[in-house]
Order: structure tokens, then C-alpha cells, then sequence
């Protein structure tokens, strides 16, 4: 583990070198406009490095993964749902994704969609703290107590 101030710059200068030595893989440019998301909030770049990732590859999940964020941050809500499920059709047995498809919905205020998909990330992976933690929130945010004290 490393601290974001030297993790983001290296795995920016990783992810450049790699667009140096060959500008059609679609990887690199995700991990820029992720990093470009959460680290720089270069709004405009991490939209370009997006785009031009699912450009290169339509079928790549990681890359719909991360762009929901940046839509989720921009605050359009549609955009990121509509990404995060397209990267869950994608990738359909990721833990990751499947717990981050119920996260949206809850960050949506769409609290019963987001328990069913807490339920189905949970289908996937047991062992995935993450969905359990979504799960409980969506409880939460609908004043479901015992169900809250049975998600954790």
C-alpha cells in the first residue's frame, strides 16, 4: 500500500508509457481517465481517456466501470447507472462491479433496486464486505433496523 500522492503519479507514468509504445490498448487510457477522475478531477481529460478507451475496445467492463464514477461526479446519475450496469453485462461475475452496481443504485436513492443487487453481488461473492456494506446502508436509508443489524 501506498500513499495516493506516489501510487496516482506512477501509475500515470505507467499508463503513458504503455499510450507511447502502443496508443491502441484500451487499458492505459481507462487508467488515465480513472486517474484523471479521483486524483487530478481533470473532468475533461478523464473524459477523453474514457471514451477513447471504449473506442479501442466497446467490450471493455473496467473501462464502463470506472466511467460511471466519473459520471457519478459530474452528477449525472442516469449516465452512471446506465455505465456501471453496461459493465456489469460485460463482466458478469465480477465481485467488484456486481457490488458497485447495487452502490449506485443506493447513491440513486433507488434503495429497493439496491437491495436487490446487494442481494445478487452477494449471490456472486459471499466473502465481498463491500456488498454487505451496501447492503446495510440501503437498510439504513430506509429506516430497516433488523434488517440492517442481520446485513452485517
Amino acid at each position: 500500500m501506498m500513499p495516493p500522492g506516489e501510487s496516482f503519479p506512477r501509475a500515470r507514468a505507467a499508463a503513458r508509457r504503455a499510450i507511447e509504445i502502443e496508443e491502441t490498448l484500451a487499458e492505459p487510457h481507462a487508467t488515465l481517465g480513472y486517474l484523471q477522475t479521483v486524483y487530478e478531477r481533470d473532468w475533461a481529460g478523464a473524459e477523453r481517456g474514457f471514451r477513447r478507451s471504449i473506442e479501442l475496445n466497446p467490450d471493455y467492463g473496467r473501462a464502463h466501470h470506472w466511467f460511471a464514477f466519473y459520471f457519478q461526479t459530474i452528477g449525472s446519475e442516469s449516465e452512471a447507472l446506465a455505465s456501471i450496469r453496461r459493465a456489469c453485462d460485460l463482466d458478469p461475475f465480477s465481485p467488484v462491479i456486481n457490488a458497485e452496481v447495487a452502490y449506485f443504485y443506493v447513491f440513486a436513492r433507488q434503495y429497493d433496486r439496491g437491495v436487490r443487487e446487494a442481494l445478487k453481488a452477494i449471490e456472486v461473492d459471499p466473502e465481498d464486505s463491500s456488498a454487505y456494506r451496501t447492503l446495510a446502508r440501503a437498510y439504513a436509508l430506509q429506516g430497516k433496523a433488523s434488517e440492517v443489524a442481520a446485513a452485517v
